[in-house]
């Protein structure tokens, strides 16, 4: 008897990117920590009726392969793979953020702060007191005032005035680093990348392959939740390759 136990392991070979151009030489991506996986394959059917109530005769229609993944591993190479389809894949800079990093606002001038993270800086995120967390507002280089500020992008400097000195202040802001980035780009209706998928479960000895020759992805989704892990999902629909294969179903018995 064969069964099946698990939510199994699913790779992504990316076939083309999203402009349709093939991928020569792809890295399979691997959906890391994966939760769930599904593969539904669905028929639409035709029923002939004469003057009874059942029918003569029934006829299927279409058909539909689609594959769904739940995968807990933050990875943006699978997920390039499997939605965006980038040509060249994830940039190797990436933003980042720095949330309430303390500064104090000198005694005397000059009154600036300038961010831990300045030669980087990219947006400010809002400054606040933090003895009251009363925020303070962005103004215009020249037009700083008591609980008024002004920033330097270039530089990661903030302005202020004598009637905030001493003032320790919060500051929230965006800044680069390594890492890696996907920068979704507007493209022309009908283009997505194609991947072919190989969904394994091994169990007791014996194991279950699917493999689809071709799929598109039309989902990608990521939520967070309160006191839980952020778990990323997609689904993909499969269709034929040129020689007219859709899926392999592989088993031991």
């Amino acid at each position: 008897m064969q069964l099946g136990f698990g939510s199994g392991v699913l790779f992504a070979t990316q076939l083309t990117d999203n402009t349709g151009a093939a991928i020569s030489n792809p890295t399979p991506a691997r959906l890391g920590v994966l939760q769930e996986g599904t593969l539904n394959i669905a028929s639409t059917i035709k029923e002939l009726f004469g003057t009874d109530q059942f029918p003569v005769a029934v006829g299927r229609g279409t058909g539909k392969v689609t594959i769904t993944a739940k995968a807990a591993r933050i990875q943006a190479n699978a997920w390039n793979t499997c939605y965006f389809g980038l040509p060249s894949g994830p940039g190797t800079t990436k933003t980042d953020v720095i949330v309430d990093e303390s500064g104090t606002v000198p005694g005397s001038l000059s009154y600036t702060v300038q961010v831990a993270n300045h030669a980087t800086y990219k947006a400010d995120l809002g400054v606040f007191y933090s003895t009251t967390g009363q925020q303070l507002t962005r103004v215009a280089a020249g037009s700083e005032a008591t609980g008024k500020y002004s920033v330097a992008p270039a530089t990661g400097t903030y302005t202020f005035v004598v009637g905030d000195a001493n003032a320790v202040l919060l500051f929230s802001y965006t800044y680069t680093k390594p890492g890696l980035q996907i920068a979704m780009v507007n493209t022309l209706l009908g283009y997505a990348p194609t991947f072919s998928a190989d969904f394994y479960i091994p169990y007791m000895g014996k194991s279950l392959l699917i493999h689809a020759y071709q799929c598109i992805s039309d989902k990608f989704n990521l939520g967070s939740k309160l006191e839980d892990f952020i778990i990323p999902d997609f689904s993909a629909s499969c269709f034929a390759d040129a020689s007219g294969k859709v899926l392999d179903i592989n088993t031991d018995e």
